[in-house]
């Protein structure tokens, strides 16, 4: 009887998709040792309304997988208090009333902030740093699951196959790894709108404290995110998809937080 060919992976772990999910573990990956390719589409990472606070008890967990002290020496920094606003409170009490985030979760206290981008960005160099491959600027051709996980891809410096131990889909909502596996996407159908915007110069607003309120049908968020910049979201019924479209989209968005 032959003895069966072992194979011989090129890495242990190949990450498709460089955010801050896919950043996070190739850096928890190499830093514990493994050989790591991350494979990123994007050459820039675009601002998006998404990823850049992070729970008390998320927060446990970065420190748990020791990235904590990375996102803070980029400039993340934690949310103290939460002030809720809405119709026919007045503001000033609203204040006094603010609660407490760090009644969560002991040692913590309260969120962490940091931009979308940068979070990403931050990971994705930290994992470099630790010894993992990335690669930017990738287009993946194809993923093979099984006994001999393979992704091919081309990058600026031509088409690639590598072979891992181990494939993990961090690609998003659209991931072709998940679509490989034959992994069913599951969502809620959608009933509002959540829109964001990034605000600059704000600087008279108070770095620790985040907001959360309503307006009439309006639902609307606050995150600072250090200086001068605060992230606000609202949410509205999905019947007015146009309510802030148009040139004046901006204006009109900012408006609907006037208290």
């Amino acid at each position: 009887m032959q003895p069966e060919e072992t194979v011989i992976a090129d890495f242990d772990l190949i990450i498709v998709g460089g955010g801050i999910g896919g950043g996070a573990l190739a850096t928890v990956m190499a830093r514990a040792g493994r050989s790591v390719l991350l494979l990123e589409q994007s050459e820039v990472y675009e601002d998006k309304v998404r990823g850049e606070w992070i729970s008390p008890w998320g927060v446990a967990e970065t420190r748990r997988l020791g990235i904590y002290d990375t996102l803070v020496a980029a400039g993340g920094h934690h949310l103290t208090r939460l002030v809720g606003y809405g119709a026919g409170v007045d503001p000033a009490e609203a204040e006094k009333l603010a609660m407490d985030l760090g009644m969560f979760v002991p040692d913590v206290p309260g969120p962490l902030c940091i931009g979308h981008p940068h979070h990403c960005q931050t990971l994705f160099d930290a994992a470099s740093k630790a010894g993992a491959d990335t690669r930017r600027g990738v287009t993946v051709n194809e993923v093979v699951l099984g006994a001999e996980p393979t992704v091919r891809f081309t990058d600026s410096s031509g088409e690639h196959c590598h072979t891992a131990r181990l494939v993990v889909g961090a690609d998003g909502r659209m991931s072709a790894v998940r679509k490989t596996a034959g992994i069913t996407l599951h969502r809620d159908e959608p009933h509002h709108w959540f829109a964001g915007l990034l605000v600059e110069g704000a600087h008279d607003w108070d770095e620790l404290a985040q907001a959360t309120g309503t307006e009439g049908d309006f639902h609307f968020l606050a995150f600072p995110q250090g200086e001068g910049r605060v992230r606000i979201y609202g949410g509205y019924p999905i019947e007015e998809a146009k309510r802030f479209a148009g040139s004046e989209g901006a204006r009109k968005f900012i408006d609907a937080f006037a208290i």
